[in-house]
């Protein structure tokens, strides 16, 4: 699937599928979705083509969001 196609798939922005994307590897990887490039024409940049079980995954198991602040009590002085 292309990343815009992917995104709708699973309901996030189109950019979200092409941050997560990888070149293809046997492995799967969390929070990852794994691409080849199909090559339609010589001369020209192939397109990304993302791997549905890993796009899916993503939406079984989003991940985390990093920077996210810790959650502190009031008594707790450091």
């Amino acid at each position: 699937m292309g990343a815009t196609a992917s995104a709708r798939w699973i309901g996030v922005a189109d950019d979200t599928i092409a941050r997560r994307g990888i070149p293809w590897q046997d492995e799967f990887v969390p929070h990852r979705v794994r691409y080849k490039v199909l090559d339609l024409d010589p001369g020209m940049e192939g397109d990304r083509r993302y791997y549905l079980p890993d796009v899916e995954a993503l939406l079984r198991h989003p991940a985390p969001r990093g920077g996210a602040a810790k959650m502190v009590p009031k008594s707790f002085n450091v």
